[in-house]
C-alpha cells in the first residue's frame, strides 16, 4: 500500500541544476584525478606534475559536462530513465572526444615540454616602469606625485 503524497513514478536522475549536485560531481572528478595521478606517478615528487597534467585534460571535460547537464536537465527528466542514461553516456563521450580533438594544441603543451619546468607570468604594464613602481602617481604627465623615502 502506497503512502499519501508519494509519487511511484519518481525520476531516479538527480537535479543537475542543483549546486550541491554540481559540487559533488566536480569533487568526485577531482578526487579521481588525484587517485589516477597517484597510480601513475612513481614517486612523490612526480605526483604533482602527474596530477596537473591529468587535471588539465579532465577539468574542461567536467565543467562542460556539468554545464550541459544543467542545460538539458528538464528535458532529461521528461524522457524514460534508461534513455536518459544512454543519452548522458553518449553526450559524455562526445564531449570527451571533442575536448581531446579540438583542445589538442593546448593540451600538448604540458609541464614536461617546458625547459626548466617553470611557468613564469609576465606582466606588461600600461605605464612606463618609473610610473609603475610609484604607487601614488597619477596617470598624467603633468601631474605626478613623488614621495621621497
Amino acid at each position: 500500500m502506497a503512502s499519501i503524497n508519494q509519487n511511484p513514478a519518481a525520476t531516479l536522475l538527480p537535479n543537475f541544476r542543483n549546486l550541491g549536485v554540481m559540487l559533488r560531481v566536480l569533487v568526485i572528478v577531482t578526487a579521481l584525478t588525484v587517485v589516477a595521478a597517484m597510480l601513475k606517478s612513481t614517486n612523490s615528487s612526480a605526483l604533482l606534475e602527474q596530477w596537473v597534467g591529468i587535471a588539465a585534460v579532465v577539468q574542461p571535460i567536467a565543467i562542460i559536462s556539468v554545464l550541459m547537464l544543467g542545460a538539458v536537465n528538464s528535458w532529461l527528466h521528461r524522457i524514460e530513465y534508461r534513455s536518459a542514461v544512454v543519452l548522458i553516456v553518449l553526450a559524455e563521450l562526445a564531449i570527451t572526444l571533442a575536448v581531446l580533438r579540438f583542445g589538442e594544441p593546448i593540451l600538448q603543451i604540458g609541464i614536461d615540454s617546458l625547459n626548466d619546468r617553470e611557468v613564469v607570468a609576465i606582466v606588461i604594464p600600461e605605464r612606463p616602469p618609473h610610473k609603475v613602481l610609484d604607487p601614488l602617481s597619477v596617470n598624467r604627465t603633468e601631474l605626478t606625485i613623488h614621495l621621497p623615502d
